[in-house]
């Protein structure tokens, strides 16, 4: 199923002063067999990223998700339920799918909908009624033209309120907002009291008016932020003022005036979501993660989250169990019950029973993969030093304590210190420039002072080179041909388990769980030595999907199940097979009756371990659909690794013909690109504050202006814009290590490059000209419109709308 991850997550506010650009053409050089594909009809929207736009967050969230329930797609056909994900709509930054979360399941928000139209003559209306936890939302929008050259925002007209439900004095008036889009500008409210707790009456209220005029390209506009603060009993005013023409965008607020180049051939770019597309078809990869699946609650669930009779809608995937779809808090699923997989490949969908089968753990394989330190030339990595670092005379260049930012540079044989964590948690680039004087970077750290520091080996992460690594020393040194060793890690399937226990099952040397019921607690702590009497052995139940402490008995678990059934992951050390474990006795001297430590592990070449975590959340679970006649297990895909070739161009700093490693999940999920962070008020990267009682000669860069972006772009081109599979095992059904996918972006911000402000002084400073404020006069309750809401059933009304694709 094609699930977008955003259409229009930052939607038309963020770039107010430069219309939509919605991309869907075949690239140059591209073989037109891909014509009329996905690959080349999929949309990539863009949007610029201002300082202006971080006051718009929520008007965003709330018109994506009117986005993202299609109404177009639904006139006259009656009420319908639409999930919309919550996070992608909301959460601020894009990608988040460019970090590794402990849970990438989509969280759906239901909304009910109806849309409307009389005529092609006449207006499209919407009405949406959310209930969710204590809150209820209602929305009214009228349109009657879509976006086009000279209605660039289309024409609209959208009013909402929420109250909070257990508020009796909250009547929908205290919580509203509008926008009111024409051919010749934008207006937007937003008012928001507090009518509970101990700032009651308490307000912020956000105005902003566009005038824009499409044929000549210009326009001009003002923000007008009020906060008032009931107990201190002040009112905090902001204005922010900005005007463009085809070349120029400027921007003025309390603080400073600045000016910006609109040629998108200066301007920074970052994407935050992508697709994969099979290289020769074009076609969409399809890569399922997860399923939508149905559960009625009955009496057999002693759980007490649940409503007797009540259909519940959810979601399992390779992260777990979600049920929150339709409900306040998480309504808990027995193990053993029975759930719907829903199918929206028929109309209406096909609902097939299955048994969800929810262990008490995960068991995550973690393989290593070998490189040479050559390899990873000038990838920055995160290293955290146990030892200062200090020079033949006496200058200290890495502080014991401190996490730095650094890369090998294969061309001088040494690490080079690029960036400093600081006390508030940022990574500080050098040079750092303090009013004294300017710190430089420390100096190259040779191959030899880290291994003065670090003699046996040194672990670290690194996004692009796909998670944690370690170095180990060759000879007494480190150098080009010291040995690198990556970490991959993949959940082992229940299937996977017999075959495990046949092999003698797991040993593990130290931190091994105990069979404390509800609460395990750890053995043999630390790393060692620990006498063979100590090292501890584990099977595995094909069943349940659980550890257990004892040997195996042939293919078969023994022993009781290690599970924790509070919140708070316990993870276990390293757990070795059997065979691995034979092999480090036989390499050292004296075995069996030698003692063990837990860096045995090293002793293996490419060293594979497993390791199990457990608690009541559902990240630390496993959850499976059964088919309850032949017992059978429908697989989860879990990501996907990726090996991207970054460019050898220049605009990619010493990243230009790398290889970086990341990760895709579905449809528009794609992470592993390192952020970067820049100034929403000048678009230049951030400066941060030293750990310095001097002050910086250039200020620090406030918070509340710090944007992280993708460090960089993949390319939408069929030469450079394509990645290929990294190592995979049985687990990704057909999907062979080394396929090639092309890549497109589907959702990117364009940043501005910052210019001379005297061409801005001249263009606009005495000539902004903005009709009236948006008030709170001008919004009209939607309440009267909308009407009474009349509930779906959910047992016989399935979503027909899933994050903007209509699925019946």
């Amino acid at each position: 199923m094609k699930s977008p991850f955003s259409l229009l997550r930052h939607c038309i506010f963020m770039f107010a002063f430069l219309p939509i650009t919605a991309m869907a053409t075949l690239p140059v050089g591209a073989p037109q067999t891909l014509a009329g594909s996905a690959y080349d009809t999929d949309i990539t929207n863009s949007y610029v990223q201002d300082q202006v736009t971080s006051d718009l967050v929520l008007i965003n969230g709330f018109l994506c998700m009117i986005n993202a329930m299609s109404p177009s797609q639904l006139v006259n056909t009656g009420d319908y339920i639409a999930l919309v994900d919550g996070m992608a709509c909301f959460a601020s930054g894009g990608s988040g799918g460019q970090s590794s979360d402990k849970n990438k399941n989509p969280s759906y928000i239901p909304m009910q909908v109806n849309s409307s139209r009389t005529s092609n003559s006449t207006p499209m209306n919407i009405k949406v009624w959310l209930d969710v936890e204590k809150y209820a939302l209602n929305l009214f929008a009228s349109a009657s033209q879509a976006p086009s050259k000279y209605a660039p925002y289309g024409v609209f007209r959208l009013d909402g309120c929420f109250k909070d439900t257990t508020v009796t004095t909250d009547t929908c008036t205290d919580n509203v907002g509008y926008i009111d889009a024409s051919r010749s500008g934008v207006a937007f409210y937003l008012f928001m009291k507090q009518n509970s707790g101990s700032n009651i009456g308490s307000f912020n209220e956000l105005s902003v008016q566009l005038a824009a005029t499409s044929s000549t390209n210009t326009g001009s506009g003002i923000l007008v932020n009020n906060k008032w603060d009931a107990n201190a009993a002040t009112l905090t005013t902001d204005a922010t003022t900005f005007a463009y023409t085809e070349n120029y965008f400027y921007r003025k607020d309390k603080t400073a005036a600045v000016c910006f180049d609109r040629n998108l051939n200066f301007a920074e770019e970052s994407a935050w979501s992508y697709a994969l597309y099979n290289a020769t078809t074009g076609a969409v990869l399809d890569h399922p993660m997860g399923y939508p699946i149905e559960y009625v609650y009955d009496s057999a669930n002693t759980s007490g989250t649940g409503v007797n009779g009540t259909t519940y809608s959810g979601y399992v995937s390779y992260w777990g169990l979600s049920m929150q779809y339709g409900s306040s808090t998480q309504i808990i699923v027995p193990n053993g019950a029975t759930v719907s997989k829903i199918s929206y490949s028929t109309s209406p969908p096909t609902k097939t029973p299955y048994t969800l089968l929810q262990t008490g753990g995960k068991l995550i394989k973690h393989s290593s993969t070998s490189k040479l330190m050559s390899t990873i030339d000038k990838m920055p990595f995160n290293f955290y030093a146990y030892n200062n670092v200090v020079t033949a005379g006496a200058v200290t260049i890495l502080s014991a304590g401190t996490t730095y930012e650094l890369y090998w540079d294969n061309t001088s044989l040494t690490f080079v210190v690029t960036g400093k964590q600081n006390t508030s948690g940022n990574m500080e680039y050098y040079p750092i420039t303090v009013a004294s004087s300017t710190i430089p970077a420390p100096g190259p750290v040779t191959a030899l002072e880290m291994y003065t520091a670090n003699p046996y080996s040194f672990g670290s992460w690194s996004d692009l080179l796909g998670g944690w690594f370690n170095v180990y020393p060759s000879g007494s040194t480190y150098s080009a041909s010291s040995k690198v060793i990556l970490q991959t890690e993949n959940v082992v399937y229940p299937s996977e388990f017999a075959a495990l226990n046949s092999a003698g099952g797991l040993k593990c040397i130290s931190n091994c769980p105990d069979s404390t019921a509800g609460n395990p607690t750890l053995l043999n702590l630390n790393g060692g030595p620990y006498a063979i009497g100590n090292i501890q052995s584990y099977s595995l139940n094909s069943v349940t999907g659980n550890l257990h402490v004892g040997a195996p008995s042939g293919s078969t678990s023994t022993g009781n199940p290690v599970y924790k059934n509070t919140t708070g992951t316990l993870y276990s050390g390293q757990l070795i097979s059997a065979t691995d474990f034979a092999t480090i006795q036989g390499l050292k001297v004296g075995c069996p009756s030698c003692s063990y430590y837990s860096s045995d592990l090293s002793l293996l070449s490419n060293p594979s371990y497993y390791t199990w975590q457990t608690s009541s959340d559902t990240w630390d679970q496993m959850a499976f659909l059964k088919d309850p006649t032949s017992g059978s297990i429908v697989a989860f895909y879990p990501p996907l690794p990726i090996n991207f070739v970054v460019p050898s161009k220049a605009s990619y700093g010493n990243l230009q013909g790398k290889t970086v490693a990341l990760q895709y999940g579905d449809y528009g999920s794609l992470w592993g690109i390192p952020n970067k962070c820049t100034d929403a008020t000048t678009n230049k990267s951030c400066i941060f504050s030293p750990d310095t009682s001097t002050t910086p000669t250039t200020p620090a860069t406030l918070s509340s202006n710090m944007h992280w972006a993708p460090t960089f772009s993949i390319p939408y081109n069929v030469t450079e814009g394509f990645v290929t599979v990294g190592t995979v095992g049985t687990t990704q059904g057909t999907i062979q290590t080394g396929d090639k996918f092309l890549v497109k972006a589907l959702e990117k911000e364009i940043r501005f490059r910052k210019t001379d402000q005297l061409i801005c002084d001249t263009l606009f400073a005495s000539s902004i000209s903005v009709p009236s404020l948006p008030s709170y006069s001008k919004w009209i309750n939607p309440t009267t419109s909308v009407g009474t809401k009349t509930p779906l059933d959910p047992a016989t009304t399935a979503p027909r709308v899933i994050q903007g694709v209509k699925q019946y």
